[in-house]
């Protein structure tokens, strides 16, 4: 015969009495402790019942819930034990749990952590009768009854602490993107031209700061054009300020629709540009690019109420024969540059070292 009895500590524990000592003692003592039981059995369901939280039993073979207390009937939002008893843990939650898993799938695993570890805790989704997910923490805990293994299940319904995480990982995942945009537009502001939105001079030193170890060990060449833009303080006098940043931001973008892949291009002063022209193959090429920059330049740029033309003066500085940092080569393209300002037969002129 099982007994159930209250501990001192208020928890329920089960005494297992052999049937052979009941037959061995005289039907007065057999009627008290047939009677004790009953009151115990009295008090163990009252006990039960009122719990403050869900109380469960799993069948671990089956896994099916075989009986449960009013508050998960509660925490269900169903009407009778029936919607829990028989059934499987998977028949009242969603598919899937957050994780991605399948329910069914997931019971199996927990159920079996704990007949193995004697007790596991995790926290799991059900769907409430009226098709409302909530999370609820769920403690499995193996013990016997009437010689058989049993899970106790507690639940706690935890479904507004997790609706609080979910609001602050919100706010923390709005907070983050803000801070990248900010991180982004201060890099934009440290990196980029504000008008042209090229990079500037700061970005165009340490991208060559970069690509010029790895084109000496790649043993490949880089040309480091110095570009100029020819009387444009005439074109800002004659049309305006305004006109003259129209001029830039357009210019600009014809530089930039003329560079290769791995070419790079900046604005490093008021009408000054650069270029680094990444692995050419030859001289010609060099000259092709210049020319093509020379030809597009050239065209009309609405300005205002006029049409203006820009001429352009280019210096070309190689690497590694004129210069083996950014400083060397800036310095000997810029003294190509004007000897092309000098030398109108050609709009473009190649660093030499003795006239640096």
């Amino acid at each position: 015969m099982l007994i159930p009895c209250l501990s001192s500590r208020g928890c329920v524990m089960w005494v297992d009495i052999d049937e052979d000592i009941l037959n061995r003692v005289g039907p007065d003592e057999r009627l008290v402790i047939e009677e004790s039981a009953g009151r115990n059995r009295e008090l163990y369901e009252a006990i039960f019942e009122n719990r403050a939280y869900a109380v469960l039993f799993i069948d671990p073979l089956s896994h099916k819930f075989i009986d449960c207390n009013q508050m998960a009937i509660d925490i269900l939002k169903a009407e009778t034990k029936s919607h829990v008893k028989n059934m499987l843990p998977s028949s009242i939650s969603p598919e899937f749990q957050p994780d991605g898993r399948k329910s069914e799938e997931k019971q199996h695993e927990m159920i079996q952590l704990a007949m193995e570890k004697g007790l596991h805790v995790f926290d799991w989704m059900i769907v409430q009768t009226d098709g409302k997910e909530i999370w609820i923490e769920v403690v499995l805990m193996k013990i016997k009854l009437h010689k058989k293994d049993l899970l106790l299940v507690n639940w706690k319904d935890i479904n507004y602490k997790k609706e609080e995480e979910i609001i602050i990982r919100r706010e923390v995942e709005q907070k983050t993107i803000e801070l990248k945009l900010a991180n982004e537009k201060l890099s934009k502001m440290a990196f980029y031209d504000p008008l042209t939105n090229i990079p500037n001079r700061r970005y165009f030193e340490e991208h060559l700061e970069i690509i010029l170890p790895q084109a000496e060990r790649d043993n490949k060449g880089i040309a480091l054009f110095y570009i100029d833009l020819d009387g444009f303080k005439k074109i800002n006098d004659s049309v305006g300020h305004k006109a003259g940043d129209k001029v830039l931001e357009a210019i600009s973008c014809r530089f930039s629709r003329n560079l290769r892949v791995n070419d790079f291009i900046a604005r490093i002063g008021g009408d000054e540009f650069c270029m680094a022209i990444y692995n050419y193959k030859s001289i010609g090429e060099l000259e092709s690019i210049a020319g093509r920059l020379v030809r597009e330049c050239c065209l009309p740029v609405h300005a205002g109420e006029k049409d203006v033309r820009v001429s352009l003066s280019i210096g070309i500085a190689l690497f590694p024969e004129h210069g083996s940092n950014f400083d060397d080569l800036l310095s000997m393209a810029d003294s190509a540059m004007y000897e092309a300002k000098k030398d109108r037969t050609c709009s473009y002129v190649f660093a030499s070292p003795g006239k640096q």
